[in-house]
């Protein structure tokens, strides 16, 4: 091997397409710190984020798509297309105008991203909902391949046998476009010595080993190296001089240092970011990845350590949030490295992930008086399925947003009961996603979440929650540094992605006679306070039809919430009579309380029980609730209710308490 003088060493660092665009990527800014110092010549390029903005986001490019699948069409490449891309293509054919619009638009919504106009829930979704039709032309104009925000799916490539034409054919390899567009320029009049590109990530590969493949036949006398996803790289190990590990960076100075590049890297220096346009990405105000991984040996670096490193790159690039996605921590180092960023520095906010510790209560305790944690994302052990919601509920309430990841999720029915608990808790879990199936599929979250939650057979909600177009983590840190996370949860997209609204805003109340119900509101009812799962199906309908008042909430024409004066039986008086001693034959019994997930914490639950307590007749009232019933139980206390008796139900397996209003036991 040839040694190169170190004077003439130039690097060449890209990160290659295809993930979020919304912050510069870290491993080449830590390479570029470590080798700050040394006598080599450095350059980055964020070809990810180059491809966003000419390929996906430009106008006159999305206007060559167009053209593309216009010819696929009339040449018969799609006619055993899936079900999903002849949908597309039928919604392409019938709305023509509709999609010229979206083509027209695109270097407009782009610039949207970097203006506060970020900040207005309608522009946010209208421009995700424009992109998303963008992300939909450019899959039918390569497809099979697909597109979304967060990565890319290349089947081609992912078979050996057929990468080698994707990598040299521009009508299934969109990454030659961007190469021979963009790229080759960059290649020009350049003493180059080495070019190393970054794949730290699945969705990477196809377009590093379109770069590689691009480099070696423009520059066959240049040294080429990927870092990244070892196994899928290898298979194409014949035009790549070195491939090394993604966090193997020892080895890559290792490697630099063989081909004639004087280098002393300083394994402690900061992450250099300088060399990206940070004022490029998509989102208003700068946010930064960080890792607590040592570049030295991968192992976790003291919070402290940490803490001074992000506090000096938000005072040097003003960032205002920072993510790690991808270490695995715990909930005491977490704990520990915000304690230390509050004390010295404020205004930053913190988006960490991956901890597979549920915390205990002290942890849970110290954590809402840590300003600078805004969103933890949870990756749930198998033994602590059952205690999920229990944990997070003081997390929530600390202002902290919960997504949980679901990881290795199949059908087996501790997963189905996992999902359920995850769905039918919003105001705890505030968000999730599901790790099983291919994550790039046309099948998302708004599908599971209605077919797993217990509040499926009652009507559907209008819209669905803004995080599902929040899912970028810059975006929905900036959000919740701007918004708060009890505002965010109550905010709801329209399906047309134009328009959001708030929950709780316009709520009816209602407090009316069996008789006098709307036709069909029984029916409903009694599907709200079966999905309740607080009492036994069999008598529902004939308590309500029998009941002596029946209160009900109202929002956007959906019943939301409701509760009812029951008129008990004779034989389940005598039965209470005979386990706790109570005469409440003169009673009504106060219950079929149910609420729908996105409402609770509104105080609708206390507002109809209010309303039913003033409505009484004069006639006293009582209430059952089982002792595991926390949350309920919860809204009895803050309506001025006490518990009067207890007793053990046989039936239901478990003690139940009966509650009276105060001011009913005094009299």
């Amino acid at each position: 091997m040839v040694m190169q003088s170190s004077e003439q060493f130039k690097i060449l660092l890209i990160n290659s397409p295809l993930v979020n665009p919304s912050f510069p990527p870290l491993a080449p800014a830590r390479v570029a710190g470590c080798l700050a110092a040394s006598k080599v010549r450095l350059e980055q390029y964020d070809a990810n984020l180059d491809f966003f903005q000419s390929q996906i986001m430009s106008s006159e490019q999305l206007g060559v798509l167009l053209s593309r699948i216009k010819k696929r069409m009339q040449n018969g490449e799609y006619n055993n297309a899936d079900s999903d891309i002849q949908f597309l293509l039928s919604n392409l054919i019938k709305d023509n105008e509709k999609w010229r619009y979206i083509i027209k638009s695109a270097d407009e919504f782009q610039d949207i991203f970097k203006t506060d106009k970020f900040y207005k829930p309608d522009m946010y979704c209208k421009i995700i909902s424009n992109i998303k039709k963008q992300f939909e032309l450019f899959s039918m104009a390569y497809y099979p391949c697909f597109i979304q925000w967060h990565g890319w799916d290349g089947a081609q490539v992912q078979q050996v046998e057929k990468a080698d034409a994707f990598l040299k054919n521009p009508d299934i390899n969109p990454f030659l476009t961007l190469c021979r567009n963009k790229f080759a320029e960059k290649l020009k009049n350049q003493d180059i010595k080495l070019i190393l590109i970054f794949a730290p990530t699945h969705s990477q590969i196809s377009a590093a080993l379109t770069i590689a493949a691009f480099c070696k036949q423009h520059l066959p006398q240049v040294h080429l190296s990927i870092m990244g996803d070892l196994p899928m790289i290898k298979t194409h190990r014949k035009f790549i001089e070195k491939i090394i590990p993604k966090t193997n960076y020892s080895e890559l100075f290792e490697f630099i240092a063989k081909l004639g590049g004087n280098i002393h890297p300083d394994y402690s220096a900061e992450p250099d970011f300088a060399g990206f346009d940070l004022k490029k990405y998509y989102a208003p105000s700068l946010v930064l990845p960080f890792s607590v991984l040592s570049v030295r040996d991968s192992k976790i670096m003291p919070s402290e350590y940490v803490a001074k490193l992000i506090i000096k790159q938000a005072k040097s690039y003003e960032a205002k949030g920072f993510v790690c996605e991808n270490d695995i921590l715990t909930t005491d180092y977490i704990y520990d490295l915000s304690n230390k960023i509050s004390r010295s520095f404020s205004g930053i906010d913190l988006a960490v992930a991956s901890i597979p510790d549920m915390p205990g209560p002290s942890t849970t305790k110290e954590f809402i008086h840590q300003p600078c944690i805004k969103l933890i994302k949870w990756q749930v052990p198998e033994t602590q399925k059952n205690q999920l919601v229990k944990c997070l509920l003081s997390f929530s309430k600390s202002g902290i947003w919960n997504h949980v990841d679901l990881i290795d999720f199949n059908h087996r029915k501790s997963n189905k009961e996992l999902l359920k608990q995850v769905v039918s808790n919003p105001n705890i879990i505030h968000s999730w996603k599901i790790y099983s199936f291919n994550e790039l599929s046309f099948f998302g979250a708004k599908d599971l979440a209605n077919m797993s939650t217990s509040y499926s057979k009652v009507s559907n909600l209008p819209g669905y929650p803004l995080w599902y177009d929040l899912k970028d983590p810059a975006h929905m840190l900036l959000y919740i540094k701007k918004y708060g996370v009890k505002k965010i949860i109550r905010m709801r997209t329209r399906e047309n992605g134009n328009f959001v609204y708030m929950l709780g805003q316009n709520l009816e109340y209602y407090f009316v006679k069996p008789s006098e119900l709307p036709q069909g509101y029984l029916d409903e009812i009694c599907r709200m306070v079966e999905a309740g799962a607080s009492v036994g199906n069999k008598w529902i309908r004939y308590n309500l039809e029998k009941a002596f008042l029946i209160a009900y909430v109202k929002e956007a024409g959906i019943i939301i919430g409701n509760s009812c004066l029951k008129r008990p039986r004779p034989e389940y008086i005598k039965a209470v009579n005979q386990q706790s001693g109570l005469d409440l034959s003169e009673h009504l019994e106060r219950g079929y309380t149910s609420v729908r997930p996105e409402y609770r914490g509104l105080g609708v639950g206390t507002k109809l029980l209010e309303g039913l307590t003033a409505r009484t007749g004069g006639r006293k009232i009582f209430s059952v609730i089982g002792e595991d019933n926390i949350a309920t139980k919860i809204i009895a206390v803050r309506n001025k209710t006490e518990q009067i008796a207890s007793f053990y139900s046989k039936r239901m397996g478990k003690q139940i308490g009966i509650w009276m209003p105060k001011w009913m036991i005094e009299d």
